[in-house]
């Protein structure tokens, strides 16, 4: 199994397909969503104990897969979220200021009657 990169191009946000392949093409490329339908075709000769030696494999670079995808969809989110704070605290302060520099005209056409 290969290192999963720290960065996900864009490109893997297509579809719920494309994230899957990008992460499963850096940990069992077997497993690759069109690798699916012949997965067994390149192992017709092994034996019984080969192919169940295979397929733990392949149930462990799932586990590996999802806990991946987990992890990256949990980061994504609380990158949103933080994202949302921000531009909820800069909207807030901006009506403040604005709030604020009404307060001030109001004030100062009360003091110049």
């Amino acid at each position: 199994m290969r290192k999963i990169p720290h960065v996900v191009p864009a490109k893997a946000f297509e579809s719920a397909e494309t994230l899957y392949d990008f992460f499963m093409s850096h940990i069992e490329p077997d497993l690759v969503s069109a690798n699916i339908p012949t997965l067994d075709t390149p192992y017709k000769n092994e034996t019984k104990e080969e192919h169940d030696a295979r397929y733990a494999q392949y149930s462990l670079a799932y586990n590996i897969c999802e806990t991946a995808i987990n992890a990256f969809c949990d980061d994504a989110q609380a990158f949103c979220d933080d994202i949302v704070q921000k531009i909820n605290t800069i909207a807030k302060e901006e009506d403040a200021e604005e709030g604020t520099k009404a307060l001030e005209t109001l004030t100062q056409k009360i003091q110049d009657q």
